[in-house]
């Protein structure tokens, strides 16, 4: 018992290691499908801002290129900006500060421009005596000029920029929005001389910039009236709206922040303006830069995703093979205990028989018998016990041959009668040494019915059911056991009833059951090893016909036996 105990000890061990190991297996595989599933929510993520960069870009760059288009002379001669939406108003400052306003925007936006292009982050970014705003000429760079740059610098200055620019190729040639992307504003910006309208006007492109919270682009000009700064006061809020329509459609939680793209570096006596590029999220056309508030939501896993799949066959495969392996173990269990309880009620058995010829033979040998009848009735004994060595053992090899599954009977045609007609000898013997009587009852019709079976499996089953009631019908009352055959279209049903205290209902689940009398339950018992209804139950099933056993009404068991035609 306590070997048994172990053994499922170690088993149920093994069991728990086992799951544990599958489950952080199972965690491990879980864990890595959901990181490459946010890898991959991050990298559609990522595609999705690269796209809403892109259409900023080229919606910004749209718009510098519509504002470029803009001509040198007329810049601030129409009103037909009011109708973009997103341009609160035109200007233009002369170099010797004159400000001009396009029509349609009123004196308190020219008194609010006036204002920014005269306030200290203006002046930061002003040419000499700041006559203007953004890319001084005199020396080719944006910031402070030194005191000693003279007027005629900006005449020679301008004589050059003329010069280079009628080299080139004359007449307008607008940047398209590829080059306007590929613009390095880390670098010193210069002025464009390939925007040219007529020989004697010339402008570099409009750069966005951040003045006083206000957004302008501004574009250095040189024409026929002198040098001067044209500017673009856009709405931010508008122009917000409409780089935020061309990606709406791509996040729902998206906004577009104003970001300071100007930076200051002091060189020599100059300050170079420089911008910050190193927010990925940054315009490089207009001064924005793109956050995105939508949370990484990852990929929704499916059940049936081929790492999913492979843990559920583990897992029933690994479940099953647990399932099978305690369903073994408590059968090797079990067949251990029944081999057990087998061997030590065969020696049981096998002792009473052997003691007997042992006793009687040395008597009958040694002389001491002298009586005739005596020496008879001694015989008899060791021919009764002999038989019941020999039943004990034609048992237990054919129950040898069916569980090797090599018992193989000769199935044949017979009549009923001339089938039952030796075993009801045969029973009638046994039942006499027991002192009880058979009464067979069969009709005639049913006596000269054909039927295909095999004789030795009947007679062998219908033996241990006599052997059955003869150890087990005692006491009975009356002391008859009643056979009876009858016969219908489709079975030939054997009844084998005793009247003795009939099968209690907690043996009635025990009785069919191989091995199941131990030594001690044999010893308090009648004698048996618990083999001759499991036997016949076996061969029953090797012929296709049926046994069970049930209580009769009067009292005692009634073995109920039907054989298939």
């Amino acid at each position: 018992m306590k070997r048994c105990a172990w053994v499922w000890i170690a088993s149920s061990l093994c069991a728990v290691v086992l799951i544990a190991a599958m489950f952080l297996l199972t965690n491990h595989i879980v864990r890595l499908e959901i990181e490459a599933n946010l890898s991959l929510a991050k990298a559609e993520q990522e595609q999705k801002i690269r796209l809403a960069l892109w259409r900023l870009e080229s919606e910004a760059n749209a718009i510098l290129v519509a504002e470029n288009a803009r001509p040198i002379e007329t810049f601030v001669a129409t009103d037909a900006w009011k109708s973009s939406g997103y341009i609160s108003g035109l200007f233009e400052s002369k170099q010797l500060g004159q400000l001009v306003i396009a029509p349609g925007a009123g004196i308190e936006t020219k008194e609010k421009i006036a204002a920014i292009l005269q306030s200290k982050p203006a002046q930061e970014f002003a040419c000499p005596n700041n006559q203007m705003l953004g890319y001084c000429v005199a020396n080719g760079s944006w910031g402070a000029e030194t005191p000693a740059v003279k007027e005629s610098n900006w005449q020679q200055n301008d004589a050059i920029v003329r010069k280079e620019a009628v080299s080139r190729q004359a007449g307008y040639n607008m940047k398209n929005a590829n080059q306007v992307l590929s613009q390095k504003f880390d670098q010193e910006p210069v002025l464009s001389k390939e925007s040219i309208t007529d020989k004697n006007s010339i402008s570099g492109d409009f750069r966005a910039v951040w003045l006083s919270n206000e957004l302008f682009l501004l574009r250095q000009s040189a024409g026929s009236r002198g040098q001067s700064l044209q500017g673009v006061w856009l709405n931010a809020d508008e122009l917000q709206k409409r780089l935020h329509l061309v990606i709406e459609d791509l996040f729902t939680n998206v906004s577009l922040l104003p970001m300071p793209q100007l930076e200051l570096k002091e060189s020599g006596d100059q300050v170079i303006v420089k911008r910050a590029l190193d927010n990925p999220m940054a315009l490089v056309a207009l001064p924005f830069q793109l956050k995105v508030d939508d949370a990484l939501v990852p990929i929704a896993l499916s059940a049936h995703s081929p790492a999913r799949s492979a843990l559920h066959i583990a897992w029933t495969g690994m479940i099953l093979a647990i399932i099978a392996g305690a369903a073994l173990l408590w059968m090797l269990m079990r067949l251990s205990e029944r081999r057990a309880a087998f061997v030590s009620a065969v020696t049981h058995e096998l002792r009473t028989p052997l003691t007997t010829f042992q006793l009687y033979t040395d008597m009958l040998s040694s002389g001491m018998v002298k009586e005739e009848s005596q020496r008879i009735s001694y015989f008899e004994t060791l021919r009764r016990e002999a038989d019941r060595l020999g039943h004990l053992v034609e048992n237990v090899l054919a129950f040898a041959k069916i569980e090797r599954g090599s018992a193989r009977g000769g199935v044949k045609s017979i009549s009923i009668g001339e089938l039952l007609g030796a075993s009801v000898e045969r029973m009638t013997d046994r039942l006499q040494q027991a002192g009880l009587t058979l009464e067979y009852a069969i009709n005639d019709d049913c006596k000269q019915h054909n039927i295909k079976t095999d004789p030795a499996a009947v007679d062998h089953i219908l033996m241990n059911l006599a052997d059955n009631a003869a150890k087990y019908a005692q006491p009975s009352t009356p002391a008859v056991v009643e056979l009876q055959v009858t016969c219908d279209e489709r079975y030939c049903t054997i009844c084998l009833r005793d009247h003795g205290p009939g099968v209690s209902a907690s043996e009635k689940r025990k009785i069919f059951q191989p091995f199941h009398k131990s030594a001690t339950a044999a010893a308090h018992s009648k004698p048996g090893v618990g083999l001759g209804l499991a036997l016949s139950l076996r061969l029953a099933k090797e012929i296709h016909a049926t046994l069970t056993c049930a209580d009769a009404r009067e009292g005692g068991a009634v073995f109920s036996f039907k054989i298939p035609f």
